[in-house]
């Protein structure tokens, strides 16, 4: 399985309704940033799920943390 598969897998524990994830040029804690969406016809939709939410991956460990809140939008200040 992909590592995008991977992280997809992940974040749908947390959002069930993501269907794509794409990879942020930013680091936070040392690790990737991944956004999460859902898209309709391979275009993100526009949604409101209150506040901004990511995964950090970890190539080494393969390690993924869920992200919101405070620090969801310290990241969002990084993008």
């Amino acid at each position: 399985m992909s590592v995008k598969s991977e992280i997809l897998k992940f974040a749908q524990e947390y959002d069930p309704a993501a269907n794509a994830v794409k990879k942020e040029n930013a680091t936070y804690k040392g690790m990737d940033v991944y956004s999460c969406y859902v898209t309709e016809n391979g275009e993100p939709v526009t949604r409101s799920i209150g506040l901004p939410h990511f995964i950090l991956y970890d190539n080494k460990s393969q390690k993924m943390e869920y992200v919101t809140g405070d620090e969801g939008l310290e990241i969002l200040d990084l993008l």
